[in-house]
């Protein structure tokens, strides 16, 4: 009798055990403050009036029990009106589901000083917040901001930084493969410049590029290979702000110009060229093939 009921203990103490290890994530939300864990939303909920300005200094991943993602920098809309509750909201989005993370902006005394000819009104401009992504799906994210300075002016941009996050990895990409098909049309109003070398198994890009005329705000830039075989490989990038090319240029649209990649390569099957592509409004131009020496 006392085996009996011994093995049923035993077994439940199994069955209790299972559970847990199942619905541990939830488990560990719900303890969770709501200000501190990405929720999900509606990206296309996120109005916009005016053009945002923003960098993100430090991305940083961890895998601890809350599966934090930590963000640095700075954003901000130009405006007239005070903004003493300014809020930005860090979105994590793919073509299935956004999630949202929003913080109250905090003091960054340096933004102002470098946009002197913007309307910033205070020096609540930056942005420091670490919250978990345990009730976020596995998946390749971009990362976007809103900035919501006051009622009358806010913005979305999306930063051109990206993460992945499954059971084998969680980290910041600046680069992966993409299956999209591309039709190659040059286009001599692509213009460009960037660095190309190899390290460490390694082919790294990093430059800017726009299209003459076109707002480079939400354009996807992308690497695109070509191979001894006349195959093809293209691939995503990370972008970033250029100042020097909007004052080199003398245009505002040209700011968020810059991008970067590293892409693994084989050193049996270098590519031999590559060009310059970009995808604005969903129309795909790219530049020259350059040969790689």
């Amino acid at each position: 009798m006392m085996k009996n009921k011994n093995k049923k203990i035993y077994i439940l103490f199994v069955l209790v055990f299972i559970l847990l290890l199942i619905f541990a994530n939830n488990i560990i939300l719900m303890f969770i403050d709501t200000d501190s864990k990405y929720v999900a939303t509606d990206l296309d909920k996120y109005d916009s009036n005016s053009k945002v300005y923003t960098a993100v200094g430090s991305l940083e991943t961890y895998e601890d029990m809350q599966e934090s993602l930590y963000i640095n920098g700075w954003a901000f809309c130009e405006t007239e009106n005070d903004n003493p509750d300014k809020k930005i909201t860090v979105i994590l989005s793919n073509n299935k589901k956004s999630y949202a993370l929003e913080t109250s902006a905090v003091e960054r005394r340096d933004v102002r000083s470098a946009f002197p000819d913007k309307k910033i009104p205070s020096m609540i401009n930056g942005i420091e917040t670490k919250g978990s992504t345990l009730g976020v799906s596995d998946g390749i994210y971009d990362i976007y901001l809103y900035v919501w300075e006051n009622e009358d002016n806010y913005g979305i941009i999306k930063t051109g930084k990206q993460i992945i996050k499954s059971k084998d990895e969680f980290k910041e990409i600046t680069s992966y493969e993409t299956n999209d098909s591309l039709s190659f049309e040059y286009d001599e109003n692509l213009k460009h410049s960037e660095n190309i070398s190899y390290a460490d198994g390694l082919l790294n890009i990093d430059g800017w590029a726009f299209i003459d005329g076109l707002n480079a705000d939400n354009q996807d830039v992308y690497v695109y290979l070509l191979y001894k075989d006349n195959n093809y490989k293209l691939f995503t990038c990370s972008e970033s702000t250029r100042m020097d090319v909007s004052n080199l240029y003398d245009n505002d649209n040209y700011f968020y110009s810059g991008f970067s990649a590293s892409i693994p390569v084989d050193d049996t099957d270098k590519p031999v060229g590559y060009a310059i592509c970009i995808d604005n409004n969903g129309t795909m131009k790219c530049s020259d093939i350059i040969n790689i020496k």
